[in-house]
């Protein structure tokens, strides 16, 4: 059980550095990083839940500790609420759309790449 924690940690560790990472390389071009890390997370859990028994160390280093430090909905739902106060109503619509469609799509995706 211990061990589950660490593994989640050290996932969340990760992810969270890796969520970091992107977010530098599109340093004021919100929301596209975003949208970037929610996409890749989203692939990334589809070939974990695809792959990798629920409730193994693999899975909770993965599923619950990477992806869970690496997606950031709530920053997505920030972006929204900026895009609408600043008076952007058609991008946040589309950008709540387009975030929605692919990456239920990378979760699809990601559950028929087999590794």
């Amino acid at each position: 059980m211990l061990s589950n924690f660490l593994f989640t940690a050290l996932g969340g560790a990760i992810g969270s550095a890796a969520r970091l990472g992107v977010g530098l390389l599109f340093l004021h071009k919100l929301p596209f990083a975003t949208l970037i890390v929610n996409f890749l997370g989203s692939l990334v859990i589809g070939v974990f839940i695809r792959n990798v028994e629920q409730g193994t160390s693999i899975y909770y280093f993965g599923v619950v500790g990477f992806c869970g430090g690496f997606t950031t909905f709530s920053t997505f739902s920030s972006d929204v609420l900026k895009l609408l106060r600043e008076g952007n109503t058609w991008t946040a619509v589309g950008y709540m759309i387009l975030s929605l469609v692919i990456c239920i799509a990378a979760v699809a995706l990601g559950t028929k790449i087999k590794i």
